[in-house]
C-alpha cells in the first residue's frame, strides 16, 4: 500500500463465542499473528498498528504455561511497540505487564476484561 488511513468507525462486527474454533489460541496462531502485526508496525509505525499488536500480545494469557516462553521472548524483542499504544485498555495492559510480567500481567488483564463485560451484561438485564 502506498498510503494508509485509520478510522474509529467499525466496518465489521461479529460475535465471539468462548470455546469456538476461531477463538481458540495456539502458540502457532499467536506467533503468526504477532509476527505479522509487528512487521506491519515496522512499516507503518502508528498507534492503530501498535494497538492491534497489543490486543494480540495480551492473548498470551490464553496459552498453556509450557508454551509461553517462546511468545515472551518475541514480546521482549518487540517491547518498543508498546510505546506507541494509545487505546486505554492496552495502556492498562502495558502497565500490568510491566508490574506482573508478560504472562501474569496478561492473565490479570484477561480477568479484568471478563469482569467488565460481565458487569455490562448484568446492567443490560437490570434495565
Amino acid at each position: 500500500a502506498k498510503s494508509m488511513v485509520g478510522t474509529a468507525q467499525p466496518f465489521y462486527c461479529y460475535r465471539m463465542r468462548l470455546g469456538s474454533a476461531t477463538s481458540s489460541i495456539t502458540l502457532k496462531k499467536l506467533m503468526d499473528n504477532l509476527t505479522s502485526k509487528a512487521a506491519v508496525f515496522r512499516q507503518y509505525p502508528v498507534a492503530a498498528m501498535a494497538n492491534a499488536y497489543a490486543a494480540n500480545a495480551l492473548l498470551i494469557a490464553k496459552l498453556p504455561k509450557s508454551e509461553t516462553p517462546q511468545a515472551v521472548e518475541f514480546l521482549k524483542k518487540n517491547r518498543d511497540i508498546w510505546k506507541f499504544v494509545s487505546a486505554t485498555p492496552y495502556i492498562v495492559g502495558r502497565w500490568l505487564i510491566t508490574v506482573f510480567g508478560h504472562r501474569n500481567g496478561a492473565r490479570v488483564y484477561d480477568a479484568l476484561w471478563r469482569i467488565k463485560h460481565k458487569l455490562q451484561e448484568l446492567s443490560v438485564w437490570m434495565i
